[in-house]
Parts: structure tokens; sequence; C-alpha cells
């Protein structure tokens, strides 16, 4: 076994040639420091973090069976600077009890392990680092134009936020996000994130997408993306609210699949229906232009909920998200015959029968 200083006051132990993430440059000097110690399948390398830290890795790629901790005892978190135009993956795991996030401007960087942190961002655009660690808000930009955010793996923020970014954000069917306070996705260029707590995402950018298979759990969900939204896996808002919202020219596809729950808006052309109120072991209902289809809900035991609904929208709704953008507020039933969607378009138009649901009057712009 041989111990040796990793940069910066950091230790490194090593036993044999077992490969080895390589240490990161910490541009933060007395801000952290770590050990690195080699076990049977990988490596297990510590940060002690002092003050707010923020670490330069020319390559990350931390391999199945490694882990990374970040133990924060002072200061905002950590900020990991992903550099290089190769590709970068983790798919081992990340441990905090801090904020942490990782950035990778202008290559790939796909998740296939976990991470569990306070609050988690994963971003191929850039940012300032202490605007992220500062706690009260930030803006990503500059990324590159063909890099992509793959996540297949776990994401869970324990005490915040989880923020995905950048210009093609795909969320496999095997990944599993879940944060305490909001979810965040956006497919874009540029965007600002709000403290926590605050104003929604404020898109800054036209181009980008999101395609997301997997499933997502918050106390609220934001979706935006530039050119296209496409939702074929589950968003559980918790009872709270989910925003989808897509550029001017942009568009939300959902496939039959997809299922949110939770109360809906869509802002932007929508070209399908989507499933609103499902419980995640249900299959959807078959869902067409017009039309939104509820299973029925039932418990693990089998007992029933309630029973299918299916509510056809006005003729004038369906004419108005042909013909352009249209805001969209989806509720969950509360039994046959209640009324569980409700449209209200920039033309004026809207519809909405029976049950708790509430008119909503048209918007005039984006938010």
């Amino acid at each position: 076994m041989k111990i040796h200083p990793g940069w910066f006051g950091g230790f490194v132990v090593s036993l044999g040639v077992l490969p080895m993430q390589a240490d990161p440059v910490l541009l933060t000097p007395g801000s952290a420091t770590w050990t690195t110690t080699v076990l049977d399948g990988g490596t297990q390398t510590v940060f002690t973090v002092l003050d707010d830290t923020v670490l330069d890795w020319a390559e990350f790629r931390l391999e199945a069976g490694s882990s990374i901790q970040f133990d924060v005892l002072g200061g905002g978190g950590v900020v990991n600077q992903l550099g290089g135009s190769g590709s970068h993956y983790l798919n081992g795991t990340v441990l905090s009890n801090g904020v942490v996030g990782f950035f990778s401007p202008e290559a790939d960087f796909e998740v296939n392990g976990s991470i569990t942190a306070k609050s988690v961002t994963l971003s191929t655009l850039g940012t300032e680092a202490a605007d992220f660690l500062d706690g009260g808000g930030y803006r990503m930009a500059d990324g590159g134009e063909f890099n992509f955010l793959t996540v297949n793996g776990e994401v869970r923020a324990t005490g915040g936020d989880v923020v995905l970014a950048g210009r093609q954000v795909v969320i496999g069917d095997g990944a599993d996000l879940v944060a305490s306070g909001a979810l965040r996705i956006a497919g874009l260029d540029a965007v600002s994130v709000s403290g926590q707590g605050a104003r929604r995402l404020r898109a800054e950018g036209e181009e980008g997408f999101v395609l997301h298979l997997g499933e997502g759990r918050a106390s609220r969900i934001e979706i935006h993306a530039g050119r296209e939204v496409n939702l074929q896996g589950t968003l559980d808002a918790v009872g709270g609210r989910v925003w989808v919202e897509v550029g001017d020219e942009g568009t939300i596809r959902s496939e039959a699949s997809g299922i949110i729950m939770g109360e809906t808006v869509f802002d932007g052309l929508l070209e399908k229906g989507v499933a609103v109120g499902a419980s995640s072991g249900d299959a959807p209902g078959a869902v067409s232009d017009g039309v939104l289809g509820v299973p029925a809900l039932t418990r693990p035991d089998g007992t029933k909920v309630t029973g299918p609904v299916r509510v056809a929208t006005s003729t004038a709704v369906g004419e108005a998200v042909a013909r352009g953008r249209a805001k969209t507020v989806s509720r969950e039933g509360s039994g046959a015959g209640r009324a569980v969607l409700q449209r209200s378009s920039f033309f004026g138009m809207r519809g909405a029968r029976g049950g708790n649901a509430k008119a909503v009057e048209p918007e005039k712009g984006r938010r």
C-alpha cells in the first residue's frame, strides 16, 4: 500500500495498478482536502469541504464500483467543472450533505450511476461558480452546440432541487429523479435559475430539446425547451404543479406511455393529449387528439380508487391548439363525470365542464 499527497493538500492511498479517477485541480486553494482509497472493485474518494469549493476535472470518469463523497463542513457546496471536448461519465456513486453541481460546457456528460446530495445540478452549459454557490440564483449558457446531457441513473436531492440543463437533455427509461424541492429540466442554450423556492426557470434561449423516458418525482416540476419536449415517462408533482413550456416555434409531444400526476400547465403547441392522474403502477389509457383518457386507479391490493374517466375537449380548444400556442391546465379527476381537463388559449377560447376545475384566463406572454 502506498500513501502519497494529492494536489493542494489532499492525500491519495493507492494499492496495486487498479485504474483510478485522476485527481482534480483545486481552483479555490485551502477550501478542501481529500483522500482516495483503492478497494476491491473500485476507489473511494472522500473530500472534506471547508468552504465554497471549485474543482477542475480534465477528465471525469467515475467507474461503476467507485465512489466520491463530498463532506461539506462549511460553505455552500462544490462546483465540479468538467473540461475538455471528449466525454465524461459517472457510473459510480456520488454522495454529499451539501450542494453539488457538475458543469460540462464543451463535452457530453452521461450519468449511469447515482448522485445524492442536498441539491444537485447537472449541466452541459457553463456557469459562474460564485453565483452557483451563493444560493441567490445563477445563469447557465455557452455550451457546445451538439453535446448531450444523458441521465440513466438515480439523482436525488434531499434538501433542495434537482436541475438538469443543456441543449440536448435525454432522460433514459432507467432514470429515477427525486427532489424534496423542485425538479427543473431545461433543454435550452441559455437559462437562469432562481434561488430555491423563488421564481421559475427563465428561458433565455430558443434552441434545445428534452426527451423524458424515466421517472421524476418532486414537490413541483418544470420542463422548458426551445424546440421540443417529448414526454414518454412518468412525472409526479406529489400534489403540486407541473409546468411544460417550449419556445415560440416549439412543440410539446406526448406518447401514449407518458403519465403526469399533478396540476399541469402546458405552454406551447401540444401535439397529443397526456394521461393525467394515473398512479405510477397503472397503464395509461389510449389518448388521441382532443381526448384525455384517464385509466381506473387501483391500490396495490387491487381495490379500486376511481373508475376510468374520458374527457373530450371542445372543438374550439382543439382548433386553438392546432392553430397556435395554447395553455392547458389539467387536474386529477375525483370520479367519473367530473372534469379533469381545462384549456385556455391565447385566442381567448376556454372550456371546462363540471367538477371543481376553475377557468384559467389567457396569458398575454411568456413568464
